[in-house]
């Protein structure tokens, strides 16, 4: 039996909730793969994802270690694997929807509930019933691949250093506290990453660490970027007075269209464009449009194509290009 029938074996058994010919297609798909792990010609975990090279993102669409298989470290194994060949891929963050039964391996493999990428790379999730949106950020820095290595280091240098602490039993609270270093008060400015006690012996070099220093833009650049992102607001009185837009201008009424929230997971109107563009969180002209669009995709695939609201859509469009 080829691998991938043999990882598709392990996802019907493991994900006892989900369609049998749903993993098939999925598994099957040349637009996903599949990363997995064997031992002795048996397929013991795998995960297969979806990677859209256009938002920088991964979905994870299937993670399962073969039960007899479990509690042995392969799932971690494998996420690791799973997050060095994203990096490869250019992509910069995972994104997954988990079910109750696996937040918990989610949570400890670095994903988070709490959402901070943009709504347009998170939407490309697939959305099952009952679980939550989890994402994980990528570090370009990080050895995914010698991870538990670099942990063991840093443990082994704080030991060290613990061990090798002067005795503090005789030291009065103000000379316990004379080691301590406070760089601004001696006027030295800034202190590099590399300078700071523990760093390099934990395992991170001078590449690693220039390669994790964000590159800032140039002055013209940001000018430039924020004179575009101010131009947001004769776009915003437009659009309110086109005489289209009249259902972007508020929320939906929740108590009208109750289902609406559940349907639509990133809503979007006028008014809470306003709002963030009064609050100054539009930092470039990107994020303005990409949050207009937003608002208009929402309207297409909520509503039937033969409705006054899906027409509003797709001339207030129009207009906006």
């Amino acid at each position: 039996m080829r691998p991938p029938c043999r990882a598709r074996n392990l996802f019907s058994r493991s994900l006892r909730n989900m369609p049998k010919d749903y993993i098939a297609r999925i598994v099957f798909d040349i637009r996903h793969r599949t990363l997995y792990l064997s031992r002795q010609d048996q397929v013991v975990a795998g995960i297969n994802f979806r990677c859209f090279p256009e938002h920088a993102i991964v979905e994870i669409v299937f993670v399962a270690v073969d039960s007899s298989e479990q509690v042995k470290g392969f799932g971690t194994y494998l996420m690791n694997h799973m997050k060095a060949y994203a990096l490869k891929l250019h992509c910069t963050a995972l994104v997954t929807f988990a079910d109750d039964s696996a937040v918990g391996y989610f949570s400890k493999q670095g994903f988070t509930q709490h959402l901070t990428l943009a709504p347009k790379r998170l939407a490309v999730a697939k959305l099952y019933t009952g679980g939550v949106l989890m994402q994980c950020e990528l570090h370009p820095a990080i050895p995914y691949l010698n991870l538990s290595q670099m942990i063991s280091r840093q443990q082994q240098v704080r030991l060290h250093a613990w061990l090798n602490l002067p005795p503090m039993r005789h030291l009065s609270i103000s000379r316990a506290r004379e080691h301590i270093a406070h760089a601004f008060v001696r006027g030295e400015g800034f202190v590099a990453v590399k300078d700071i006690p523990g760093v390099l012996e934990a395992g991170w070099s001078d590449a690693m660490l220039l390669q994790s220093k964000p590159k800032a833009k140039p002055a013209q650049k940001r000018k430039e970027q924020h004179s575009k992102s101010k131009r947001g607001g004769p776009v915003i009185r437009d659009l309110r007075n086109h005489s289209q837009s009249w259902p972007f201008r508020e929320p939906v009424d929740p108590t009208v269209y109750p289902e609406y929230y559940e349907t639509i997971a990133y809503p979007m109107d006028l008014k809470t464009i306003a709002a963030k563009f009064k609050a100054k969180e539009y930092l470039t002209k990107d994020d303005f449009v990409n949050d207009c669009n937003l608002m208009l995709d929402n309207c297409v695939n909520y509503n039937p194509p033969d409705s006054d609201y899906y027409r509003c859509a797709e001339l207030l469009r129009v207009f906006l290009q």
